[in-house]
């Protein structure tokens, strides 16, 4: 399947420690999408200045992150 030219940036916790069905639900997103999806993990990164959102057409807030 080729990919289209939309890119996705996907805040998600992907900590090892989760449950197989978390990381199952985050690895679909890369591999079902037709998108150019791109994993970050926000958490225990005091500062995210080097992230530009700009770069990327939608952002998706995965429920792995705590509010």
């Amino acid at each position: 399947m080729e990919r289209s030219s939309i890119s996705v940036l996907l805040l998600c916790d992907d900590n090892h420690s989760h449950a197989n069905t978390v990381l199952d639900h985050i690895n679909a997103f890369r591999n079902l999408s037709r998108y150019r999806v791109y994993k970050y993990n926000p958490r225990n990164v005091p500062h995210n200045s080097l992230l530009s959102l700009k770069e990327f057409d939608v952002v998706v807030i995965h429920y792995s992150l705590p509010i």
